[in-house]
Protein backbone atom coordinates (compact mmCIF):
# COMPACT_ATOMS: atom_id res chain seq x y z
CA UNK A 1 0.00 0.00 0.00
CA UNK A 2 2.60 2.69 0.68
CA UNK A 3 4.83 1.40 -2.17
CA UNK A 4 1.21 2.81 -4.16
CA UNK A 5 1.16 5.87 -2.65
CA UNK A 6 4.73 6.21 -3.18
CA UNK A 7 4.25 5.50 -7.01
CA UNK A 8 0.98 7.37 -7.08
CA UNK A 9 3.20 10.60 -5.16
CA UNK A 10 5.70 10.08 -7.75
CA UNK A 11 3.91 10.21 -11.34
CA UNK A 12 2.32 13.26 -9.61
CA UNK A 13 5.53 15.23 -9.07
CA UNK A 14 6.35 14.01 -13.05
CA UNK A 15 3.58 15.93 -13.80
CA UNK A 16 4.03 18.77 -11.82
CA UNK A 17 7.38 19.43 -13.05
CA UNK A 18 6.60 18.57 -16.49
CA UNK A 19 4.07 21.16 -16.18
CA UNK A 20 6.37 23.75 -14.14
CA UNK A 21 8.73 23.57 -17.37
CA UNK A 22 6.30 24.11 -19.57
CA UNK A 23 5.23 27.01 -18.20
CA UNK A 24 8.45 28.37 -17.49
CA UNK A 25 9.76 27.78 -20.89
CA UNK A 26 6.48 29.71 -22.16
CA UNK A 27 6.92 32.56 -19.84
CA UNK A 28 10.82 32.70 -20.69
CA UNK A 29 9.63 32.67 -24.50
CA UNK A 30 7.18 35.10 -23.75
CA UNK A 31 9.95 37.42 -22.10
CA UNK A 32 12.46 37.11 -24.71
CA UNK A 33 9.90 37.70 -27.66
CA UNK A 34 9.30 40.46 -25.91
CA UNK A 35 12.63 41.58 -25.57
CA UNK A 36 13.16 40.56 -29.45
CA UNK A 37 10.15 42.78 -30.62
CA UNK A 38 11.79 45.69 -28.36
CA UNK A 39 14.97 45.20 -29.50
CA UNK A 40 13.76 45.74 -32.59
CA UNK A 41 11.90 49.02 -32.00
CA UNK A 42 15.24 50.29 -30.47
CA UNK A 43 17.25 49.32 -33.29
CA UNK A 44 15.07 51.18 -35.51
CA UNK A 45 14.96 54.18 -33.50
CA UNK A 46 18.58 54.04 -33.36
CA UNK A 47 18.90 53.62 -37.35
CA UNK A 48 16.32 56.50 -37.72
CA UNK A 49 18.08 58.65 -35.35
CA UNK A 50 21.55 58.18 -37.72
CA UNK A 51 19.50 58.93 -40.99
CA UNK A 52 18.07 62.17 -39.01
CA UNK A 53 21.54 63.70 -38.08
CA UNK A 54 22.22 62.19 -42.52
CA UNK A 55 18.89 64.23 -43.33
CA UNK A 56 20.05 67.77 -41.51
CA UNK A 57 23.30 67.60 -42.54
CA UNK A 58 22.50 66.84 -46.56
CA UNK A 59 19.47 69.15 -47.02
CA UNK A 60 19.41 72.89 -46.78
CA UNK A 61 16.28 73.53 -45.19
CA UNK A 62 16.97 77.33 -44.72
CA UNK A 63 17.09 77.66 -49.06
CA UNK A 64 13.93 79.19 -50.54
CA UNK A 65 14.43 77.59 -53.67
CA UNK A 66 15.44 73.97 -52.99
CA UNK A 67 17.23 72.13 -55.43
CA UNK A 68 14.81 69.09 -54.66
CA UNK A 69 16.92 66.98 -57.23
CA UNK A 70 20.28 67.23 -56.39
CA UNK A 71 19.29 67.30 -52.45
CA UNK A 72 17.36 63.81 -53.49
CA UNK A 73 20.53 63.03 -55.56
CA UNK A 74 23.00 63.88 -52.48
CA UNK A 75 20.47 61.94 -50.08
CA UNK A 76 20.19 58.83 -52.23
CA UNK A 77 24.47 58.99 -52.10
CA UNK A 78 24.45 59.74 -48.83
CA UNK A 79 22.24 56.52 -47.38
CA UNK A 80 24.23 54.49 -50.32
CA UNK A 81 27.12 55.21 -49.13
CA UNK A 82 26.89 54.14 -45.17
CA UNK A 83 26.58 51.04 -43.66
CA UNK A 84 23.33 52.37 -43.24
CA UNK A 85 21.00 49.01 -42.10
CA UNK A 86 18.43 47.31 -41.87
CA UNK A 87 16.97 48.06 -45.61
CA UNK A 88 14.22 50.47 -45.91
CA UNK A 89 10.63 50.52 -48.25
CA UNK A 90 10.84 54.37 -48.49
CA UNK A 91 11.93 57.44 -47.10
CA UNK A 92 10.20 60.74 -47.05
CA UNK A 93 11.09 64.24 -45.88
CA UNK A 94 8.04 66.96 -45.22
CA UNK A 95 8.80 70.41 -44.71
CA UNK A 96 7.16 72.39 -40.92
CA UNK A 97 4.08 72.79 -42.87
CA UNK A 98 3.88 68.93 -43.10
CA UNK A 99 4.52 68.99 -46.94
CA UNK A 100 5.76 66.20 -49.24
CA UNK A 101 9.61 67.16 -50.75
CA UNK A 102 11.43 64.30 -51.05
CA UNK A 103 10.30 61.22 -51.38
CA UNK A 104 13.08 58.04 -51.99
CA UNK A 105 11.84 54.65 -52.17
CA UNK A 106 8.27 53.12 -54.00
CA UNK A 107 4.97 53.63 -52.39
CA UNK A 108 3.26 51.29 -50.24
CA UNK A 109 0.20 50.59 -48.88
CA UNK A 110 -0.12 49.93 -44.78
CA UNK A 111 -2.43 48.45 -43.13
CA UNK A 112 -2.33 50.88 -40.22
CA UNK A 113 -0.81 53.74 -40.76
CA UNK A 114 0.24 56.75 -38.68
CA UNK A 115 0.65 60.39 -39.57
CA UNK A 116 2.63 63.52 -38.68
CA UNK A 117 -0.33 64.57 -36.85
CA UNK A 118 0.15 61.32 -34.80
CA UNK A 119 3.74 62.98 -33.67
CA UNK A 120 2.62 65.56 -31.48
CA UNK A 121 4.91 66.55 -29.02
CA UNK A 122 6.90 62.98 -29.00
CA UNK A 123 10.65 63.41 -30.11
CA UNK A 124 10.05 59.67 -32.20
CA UNK A 125 7.07 57.43 -33.01
CA UNK A 126 7.18 54.31 -34.06
CA UNK A 127 4.34 52.13 -35.85
CA UNK A 128 4.24 48.09 -36.47
CA UNK A 129 2.38 47.26 -39.16
CA UNK A 130 1.95 45.21 -42.43
CA UNK A 131 2.17 45.92 -46.37
CA UNK A 132 -1.50 45.26 -47.59
CA UNK A 133 -0.24 43.73 -50.87
CA UNK A 134 2.43 41.48 -49.87
CA UNK A 135 1.42 41.37 -46.25
CA UNK A 136 4.93 41.94 -45.33
CA UNK A 137 5.69 43.23 -41.61
CA UNK A 138 7.28 46.56 -41.46
CA UNK A 139 8.13 49.28 -38.77
CA UNK A 140 7.54 52.56 -39.76
CA UNK A 141 9.16 55.21 -37.90
CA UNK A 142 8.29 59.09 -38.21
CA UNK A 143 10.47 62.33 -36.63
CA UNK A 144 10.63 65.91 -36.50
CA UNK A 145 13.78 67.73 -37.77
CA UNK A 146 14.70 70.45 -36.29
CA UNK A 147 18.33 72.37 -36.22
CA UNK A 148 19.23 74.93 -33.55
CA UNK A 149 16.08 74.40 -31.87
CA UNK A 150 14.14 75.33 -34.86
CA UNK A 151 11.23 72.46 -36.03
CA UNK A 152 12.44 72.30 -39.97
CA UNK A 153 9.99 69.40 -41.17
CA UNK A 154 9.75 65.98 -40.70
CA UNK A 155 11.46 62.40 -41.43
CA UNK A 156 9.17 59.40 -42.17
CA UNK A 157 11.09 55.75 -42.96
CA UNK A 158 9.24 52.55 -43.69
CA UNK A 159 11.76 49.92 -42.23
CA UNK A 160 11.36 45.89 -43.70
CA UNK A 161 10.51 44.45 -40.58
CA UNK A 162 11.25 41.03 -42.57
CA UNK A 163 14.30 41.44 -43.11
CA UNK A 164 14.92 42.28 -39.61
CA UNK A 165 13.77 38.57 -38.48
CA UNK A 166 15.85 37.14 -40.63
CA UNK A 167 19.11 38.63 -39.43
CA UNK A 168 18.42 38.31 -36.37
CA UNK A 169 17.11 34.67 -36.76
CA UNK A 170 20.29 33.26 -35.20
CA UNK A 171 20.28 35.88 -32.26
CA UNK A 172 16.51 34.62 -31.85
CA UNK A 173 17.07 31.06 -31.81
CA UNK A 174 19.99 31.67 -29.42
CA UNK A 175 17.81 33.54 -26.95
CA UNK A 176 14.85 30.50 -27.12
CA UNK A 177 17.69 27.53 -26.53
CA UNK A 178 19.11 29.61 -23.58
CA UNK A 179 15.48 30.32 -22.28
CA UNK A 180 14.63 26.03 -22.65
CA UNK A 181 17.91 25.49 -21.09
CA UNK A 182 17.40 27.53 -18.00
CA UNK A 183 14.24 26.24 -17.42
CA UNK A 184 15.20 22.76 -17.98
CA UNK A 185 17.90 23.22 -15.28
CA UNK A 186 15.82 24.70 -13.11
CA UNK A 187 13.48 22.03 -13.32
CA UNK A 188 15.87 19.51 -13.18
CA UNK A 189 17.00 21.21 -10.30
CA UNK A 190 13.96 21.05 -8.36
CA UNK A 191 13.15 17.46 -9.43
CA UNK A 192 16.75 16.20 -7.78
CA UNK A 193 16.09 18.56 -4.85
CA UNK A 194 12.53 16.91 -4.57
CA UNK A 195 14.18 13.41 -5.14
CA UNK A 196 16.57 13.85 -2.51
CA UNK A 197 14.45 14.82 0.22
CA UNK A 198 11.37 11.99 -0.77
CA UNK A 199 14.48 9.16 0.03
CA UNK A 200 15.62 10.93 3.03
CA UNK A 201 11.47 11.24 3.94
CA UNK A 202 11.52 7.34 2.85
CA UNK A 203 14.58 6.70 5.16
CA UNK A 204 13.15 8.21 8.05
CA UNK A 205 9.97 6.66 7.59
CA UNK A 206 11.98 3.36 7.44
CA UNK A 207 13.95 3.85 10.74
CA UNK A 208 10.70 5.32 12.78
CA UNK A 209 8.69 2.04 11.55
CA UNK A 210 11.68 -0.25 12.63
CA UNK A 211 11.95 1.38 15.88
CA UNK A 212 7.75 1.17 16.34
CA UNK A 213 7.94 -2.40 15.13
CA UNK A 214 11.10 -3.99 16.18
CA UNK A 215 12.96 -4.95 19.48
CA UNK A 216 15.61 -3.04 20.38
CA UNK A 217 17.73 -5.52 22.15
CA UNK A 218 17.34 -8.67 19.96
CA UNK A 219 16.38 -7.22 16.47
CA UNK A 220 12.70 -9.52 16.23
CA UNK A 221 9.52 -8.12 16.20
CA UNK A 222 8.03 -6.88 19.27
CA UNK A 223 5.25 -7.93 20.88
CA UNK A 224 2.68 -5.62 19.31
CA UNK A 225 4.03 -5.95 15.65
CA UNK A 226 3.91 -9.81 16.05
CA UNK A 227 0.41 -9.64 17.69
CA UNK A 228 -0.73 -7.53 14.70
CA UNK A 229 0.80 -9.79 11.91
CA UNK A 230 0.04 -12.94 13.75
CA UNK A 231 -4.07 -11.72 13.66
CA UNK A 232 -3.53 -10.96 9.94
CA UNK A 233 -2.10 -14.37 9.46
CA UNK A 234 -5.34 -15.81 11.31
CA UNK A 235 -8.00 -14.09 9.48
CA UNK A 236 -5.76 -15.16 5.60
CA UNK A 237 -6.28 -18.36 6.55
CA UNK A 238 -9.78 -18.43 7.77
CA UNK A 239 -10.94 -16.75 4.40
CA UNK A 240 -8.42 -19.36 2.05
CA UNK A 241 -8.22 -21.78 3.93
CA UNK A 242 -4.86 -22.92 5.53
CA UNK A 243 -2.82 -23.71 8.82
CA UNK A 244 -0.81 -22.05 11.34
CA UNK A 245 1.73 -23.31 14.17
CA UNK A 246 2.94 -21.35 17.05
CA UNK A 247 5.87 -22.43 18.64
CA UNK A 248 6.46 -20.58 22.22
CA UNK A 249 9.99 -20.57 23.45
CA UNK A 250 12.17 -19.17 26.52
CA UNK A 251 15.35 -19.82 27.63
CA UNK A 252 15.68 -21.99 30.62
CA UNK A 253 16.85 -20.86 33.90
CA UNK A 254 17.29 -16.99 32.63
CA UNK A 255 16.64 -15.46 35.85
CA UNK A 256 19.60 -17.10 37.18
CA UNK A 257 21.66 -16.31 34.51
CA UNK A 258 20.72 -12.76 34.49
CA UNK A 259 21.77 -13.12 38.55
CA UNK A 260 25.13 -14.78 38.25
CA UNK A 261 26.58 -13.15 35.18
CA UNK A 262 24.63 -10.17 35.42
CA UNK A 263 21.71 -8.20 32.50
CA UNK A 264 24.63 -7.47 30.14
CA UNK A 265 25.44 -10.91 29.91
CA UNK A 266 22.14 -11.71 29.87
CA UNK A 267 21.35 -9.61 27.18
CA UNK A 268 24.30 -10.98 24.62
CA UNK A 269 22.39 -14.80 25.76
CA UNK A 270 19.21 -13.46 24.30
CA UNK A 271 20.51 -11.23 20.96
CA UNK A 272 22.44 -14.94 20.29
CA UNK A 273 19.81 -16.94 20.80
CA UNK A 274 17.45 -14.52 18.71
CA UNK A 275 20.01 -14.90 15.67
CA UNK A 276 20.34 -19.07 16.11
CA UNK A 277 16.15 -18.76 15.75
CA UNK A 278 16.37 -16.72 12.76
CA UNK A 279 18.72 -18.60 10.73
CA UNK A 280 17.33 -21.63 11.87
CA UNK A 281 13.45 -20.74 10.69
CA UNK A 282 12.32 -19.66 7.23
CA UNK A 283 12.24 -16.30 5.72
CA UNK A 284 8.46 -15.72 5.94
CA UNK A 285 7.99 -17.36 9.36
CA UNK A 286 7.51 -14.92 11.72
CA UNK A 287 9.18 -14.33 14.74
CA UNK A 288 9.03 -12.27 17.29
CA UNK A 289 9.97 -11.16 21.43
CA UNK A 290 7.03 -11.32 23.29
CA UNK A 291 8.61 -10.00 26.25
CA UNK A 292 11.67 -11.02 29.10
CA UNK A 293 12.95 -14.11 27.57
CA UNK A 294 9.96 -15.43 25.74
CA UNK A 295 9.90 -15.76 21.82
CA UNK A 296 7.29 -16.59 19.60
CA UNK A 297 7.73 -18.20 16.16
CA UNK A 298 4.22 -18.24 14.27
CA UNK A 299 5.42 -20.97 11.33
CA UNK A 300 3.08 -20.22 7.79
CA UNK A 301 1.32 -22.61 6.62
CA UNK A 302 3.13 -25.58 8.52
CA UNK A 303 1.36 -28.31 10.40
CA UNK A 304 2.04 -29.26 14.17
CA UNK A 305 4.46 -31.95 13.18
CA UNK A 306 6.55 -29.48 11.16
CA UNK A 307 6.50 -26.53 13.77
CA UNK A 308 7.69 -29.79 16.38
CA UNK A 309 11.01 -30.86 13.83
CA UNK A 310 11.58 -27.49 13.59
CA UNK A 311 11.36 -26.52 16.98
CA UNK A 312 13.62 -29.78 17.97
CA UNK A 313 16.54 -28.58 15.16
CA UNK A 314 16.96 -24.98 16.52
CA UNK A 315 16.39 -26.47 20.43
CA UNK A 316 19.57 -28.87 19.29
CA UNK A 317 21.44 -25.69 18.06
CA UNK A 318 21.02 -23.14 21.01
CA UNK A 319 22.17 -26.57 23.04
CA UNK A 320 25.56 -27.51 20.70
CA UNK A 321 26.48 -23.39 20.85
CA UNK A 322 29.14 -22.86 23.49
CA UNK A 323 28.47 -19.68 25.68
CA UNK A 324 32.07 -18.68 27.79
CA UNK A 325 31.79 -15.99 30.60
CA UNK A 326 35.40 -15.14 32.14
CA UNK A 327 36.84 -18.29 30.34
CA UNK A 328 34.05 -20.63 32.36
CA UNK A 329 32.17 -22.62 28.92
CA UNK A 330 28.06 -22.06 30.27
CA UNK A 331 25.70 -24.35 28.67
CA UNK A 332 22.13 -22.77 27.44
CA UNK A 333 19.22 -24.45 26.30
CA UNK A 334 15.22 -23.53 25.48
CA UNK A 335 11.84 -25.49 25.61
CA UNK A 336 9.58 -24.90 23.34
CA UNK A 337 5.50 -25.42 23.43
CA UNK A 338 3.68 -25.82 19.96
CA UNK A 339 0.04 -25.01 19.26
CA UNK A 340 -1.67 -25.45 15.29
CA UNK A 341 -4.76 -24.31 14.15
CA UNK A 342 -5.53 -28.20 13.16
CA UNK A 343 -5.86 -28.53 17.14
CA UNK A 344 -9.29 -26.34 16.71
CA UNK A 345 -10.61 -28.56 13.77
CA UNK A 346 -10.34 -31.44 15.48
CA UNK A 347 -11.65 -30.64 19.04
CA UNK A 348 -14.01 -28.58 17.11
CA UNK A 349 -13.24 -25.35 18.68
CA UNK A 350 -14.84 -22.30 17.34
CA UNK A 351 -12.61 -20.99 14.40
CA UNK A 352 -13.58 -17.65 14.29
CA UNK A 353 -13.36 -15.84 17.72
CA UNK A 354 -11.02 -16.96 19.48
CA UNK A 355 -8.05 -18.37 17.45
CA UNK A 356 -5.70 -15.72 18.73
CA UNK A 357 -6.43 -16.55 22.11
CA UNK A 358 -6.84 -20.05 21.34
CA UNK A 359 -3.05 -20.75 20.00
CA UNK A 360 -1.14 -18.38 22.24
CA UNK A 361 -2.70 -20.65 25.52
CA UNK A 362 -2.27 -24.02 23.78
CA UNK A 363 1.51 -23.11 22.82
CA UNK A 364 1.86 -21.78 26.69
CA UNK A 365 0.62 -24.75 28.10
CA UNK A 366 2.93 -26.93 25.73
CA UNK A 367 5.93 -24.65 27.14
CA UNK A 368 5.05 -24.80 30.88
CA UNK A 369 4.67 -28.45 31.01
CA UNK A 370 8.60 -28.89 29.20
CA UNK A 371 9.28 -26.67 32.13
CA UNK A 372 7.96 -28.53 34.52
CA UNK A 373 8.85 -32.23 32.82
CA UNK A 374 12.68 -31.15 32.77
CA UNK A 375 13.02 -27.95 30.82
CA UNK A 376 15.17 -28.25 27.28
CA UNK A 377 12.09 -30.06 25.67
CA UNK A 378 10.03 -29.74 23.25
CA UNK A 379 5.89 -30.69 24.30
CA UNK A 380 3.15 -30.26 21.03
CA UNK A 381 -0.36 -29.61 22.71
CA UNK A 382 -1.68 -32.95 21.11
CA UNK A 383 0.30 -34.83 23.86
CA UNK A 384 -1.03 -32.92 26.54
Amino acid sequence: MADKIRRRKNITFVGISFFFLLSMFFLFWNISSRMYNNANILFCIKEAKSLQNIILSSIDFDSKNPEIENNLKTLINIVKGTNFYPPVFSVKIYSNEKKLLYNLGREVNLKEKKTIDDLVTRDILYNKTVLIQENIEAYQVIFPLAKNGKNLGYGEVLYDLTFIDITFFKEKRLIYIVVFSISFFIVLFLMIMVINLQKRVSLLEKEVQEVSTTDITTGLFNKDHFSNLMKKEIERIERTGGKLSLLSSDIDNFMEINENYGYEFGDLILKTVANIFISNFRNFDIIGRFGGDEILILMVDSSEEEGFVAAEKCRLNVQENKFYYEGKEITITVSFGISSTEEFITEKRSFSKNNYRNLIFDSLNGLARAKREGKNKTIKHSQM
